[in-house]
C-alpha cells in the first residue's frame, strides 16, 4: 500500500513539471520571436495566451503580453495585461509604467505638433488614445477638450474638459476653460459653480466676475449681477466698459438712477471719449430732473459726436425743462439739418 502511495505521488509531481514545462516552453518561444527580425509580435502574443491557459498566475507571461500589445498599438490589451502583471509580480511595475509613459509621450507630442499644423482630426484622435493609455492624465482631456472646440463637437468639448476639471480642479486655466465651455453651452447653474471655484483660485481675475455678472444678467438676478460687476470693480476701478455695463443695468433693469448716474460719470472719468456713457449720462440727469447739470454733458456730446442726431432732441429736452427758448429753437434746428430736413 505505501508503494502504490508513493507511486501516486510521484505521478502527481511528474504531471505538475510537465504542466509547468509546457507552459515555460510557450513562454521562452514567445520571447523568442519577440527577438526576431522582424519580431513576430502577433506570434508571441499567441505564445504567451497559451503560457497563461496553462498558469494564469504567470506575472512574467502577462508582462511580456503587454509589451506586445504595445508594438502593436493595442492599448487597451496592454494595459490589461500590464495591470494584471503588476498584480501578479510587482517587480514588472517600474517597466510596465515606463513602458505606458513612453507610449503617451509620443502620442501626445504628436498631437501637439497637429494642433500647430491646425489638422485637428488627427489630433483629436491622438489625444483620445493617450486618455486610453493614461487616464490619469489630465493633459489628454483638456488638450481634447480645446480640439473639440475648434471642430465644433460641443459635447465632446463639454466632456473633455469636465474630465480634465474633475482630475485637476486646483489647476486655473483648466478650471476656467471648463467654466468657459458651460457658459458657451448655456449650463449656466453648472457655470456659476466652476467661475466660483475659479474665483477662489484667482481671486484678482476680473474676467470671471464678469463673466459670473453676464450669467446673472441672462438669468435675470440683476441685483446679483450688479454685485459681480462691482466686485470687478473694486479690482479694476479704471474698466470703462465694466462701468458702462453696471450703467446699463442700473438704468435698464434695475431703475436706480442715482447709481446709474455714478456708473455711467465713472465711465467718462476713465474714458473722455465715451460717448455712449455721456449719452446715457443725459438721459439719467433728464430723468433725475438735473437739467442745469445736463447743460455741459450734453454741449461736450455735441462736439464729440456731431453725426449723433439724436444728440440734439436731448439738448431740446433739457432747454425746454430750463425754458430757455432761443436756445429750444437752436436745438431743433440742428436736429433738423442734421438729419437732412428743411
Amino acid at each position: 500500500m505505501k508503494f502504490r502511495s508513493s507511486l501516486g505521488v510521484l505521478g502527481t509531481i511528474l504531471a505538475l513539471t510537465l504542466l509547468v514545462s509546457c507552459a515555460d516552453k510557450n513562454l521562452r518561444q514567445g520571447k523568442i520571436m519577440l527577438k526576431n527580425v522582424p519580431p513576430d509580435f502577433a506570434g508571441a502574443i499567441e505564445q504567451f495566451k497559451l503560457s497563461l491557459q496553462s498558469n494564469p498566475k504567470n506575472g512574467e507571461a502577462y508582462f511580456f503580453l503587454g509589451k506586445s500589445y504595445a508594438e502593436l498599438d493595442q492599448y487597451p490589451e496592454m494595459n490589461e495585461a500590464f495591470d494584471k502583471a503588476m498584480e501578479l509580480n510587482p517587480v514588472y511595475k517600474a517597466e510596465a509604467l515606463a513602458i505606458r509613459e513612453q507610449k503617451w509621450n509620443l502620442l501626445f507630442n504628436n498631437g501637439l505638433e497637429d494642433v500647430k499644423k491646425e489638422d485637428y482630426q488627427s489630433a483629436i484622435t491622438k489625444f483620445e488614445i493617450c486618455m486610453v493609455i493614461d487616464p490619469s492624465k489630465y493633459e489628454s482631456y483638456s488638450n481634447a477638450g480645446f480640439v473639440a472646440s475648434k471642430l465644433a463637437d460641443s459635447p465632446k468639448a463639454y466632456d473633455y474638459n469636465k474630465r480634465a476639471y474633475e482630475l485637476k480642479n486646483d489647476d486655473p486655466v483648466i478650471v476656467r476653460n471648463f467654466a468657459a465651455i458651460c457658459f458657451a453651452q448655456e449650463k449656466y447653474p453648472e457655470a456659476l459653480q466652476i467661475y466660483d471655484v475659479a474665483k477662489k483660485l484667482e481671486p484678482k481675475n476680473t474676467n470671471i466676475n464678469i463673466r459670473m455678472g453676464q450669467i446673472h444678467e441672462r438669468t435675470g438676478n440683476y441685483p446679483l449681477a450688479a454685485a459681480a460687476y462691482a466686485d470687478a470693480l473694486k479690482i479694476d476701478p479704471n474698466n470703462p466698459d465694466l462701468w458702462f455695463n453696471l450703467g446699463v443695468l442700473y438704468l435698464q433693469q434695475l431703475e436706480d438712477l442715482p447709481k446709474a448716474e455714478n456708473a455711467f460719470s465713472e465711465a467718462i472719468r476713465v474714458n473722455p471719449e465715451d460717448n455712449d456713457a455721456a449719452f446715457n449720462l443725459i438721459l439719467v440727469k433728464i430723468k433725475l430732473a438735473k437739467f442745469q447739470e445736463a447743460v455741459p454733458v450734453v454741449q461736450r456730446l455735441e462736439l464729440k459726436d456731431p453725426g449723433n442726431c439724436d444728440v440734439y432732441d436731448l439738448m431740446a429736452t433739457v432747454y425746454s425743462e430750463l425754458g430757455d427758448k432761443k436756445m429750444i429753437n437752436e436745438a431743433i434746428a440742428k436736429g433738423k439739418k442734421c438729419r437732412g430736413e428743411k
